[in-house]
């Protein structure tokens, strides 16, 4: 239930802030910024997620998992606005940092490539060929990817003859069982 969610969240929200928690002030305004997020109020989830980013910033830097999980919902809430050109911007940056720090196959790295994936999509309409590369060269693999080249993948249907011969060995059996 997200009243209930929302209630304990402001509850560990005040407590933290009585008892001069930082840590547990910022974790509870991400919690209420996602639980705002799901619940379309964007507003509010985009004054949580920047007071959650500046803390971030400030005190674990620029290249750490947490603060490239803050960009990227900062660039969750910019894309539901319409700013997707600054959305892909804080996509980029946290794609980048979650890499180098974790690494491309982690479970948070696939969900910010899939966020940017989407966000270049649909920012701009690639209008050449160069677009495509320069797109591509920006992921962490591209020395492994093959530009410019084109794959068809043809499935075959199973010979009929294989087919065949398993029906006329399934009739043999029952007749010798007669």
């Amino acid at each position: 239930d997200d009243e209930l969610a929302l209630t304990q969240y402001l509850h560990c929200w005040n407590h933290s802030y009585k008892i001069k928690n930082k840590d547990w002030e910022i974790i509870s305004l991400n919690s209420i910024g996602i639980l705002a997020y799901f619940n379309i109020n964007i507003n509010v989830a985009m004054l949580c997620f920047d007071i959650v980013t500046q803390f971030r910033e400030s005190t674990y830097g620029s290249n750490s998992v947490d603060t490239a999980t803050a960009w990227n919902n900062q660039g969750c809430c910019l894309y539901l606005i319409g700013n997707k050109g600054e959305a892909r911007t804080k996509f980029e940056k946290s794609w980048n940092v979650i890499c180098e720090v974790i690494g491309q196959r982690s479970p948070r790295a696939i969900i910010v490539w899939k966020n940017l994936e989407k966000s270049r999509r649909s920012h701009a309409a690639t209008k050449s060929s160069n677009d495509v590369i320069d797109s591509v060269t920006l992921r962490p693999d591209s020395d492994k990817l093959i530009i410019g080249g084109k794959f068809i993948i043809k499935a075959f249907p199973p010979p009929l003859e294989h087919i065949k011969s398993k029906k006329t060995l399934k009739k043999k059996k029952k007749k010798g069982k007669k």
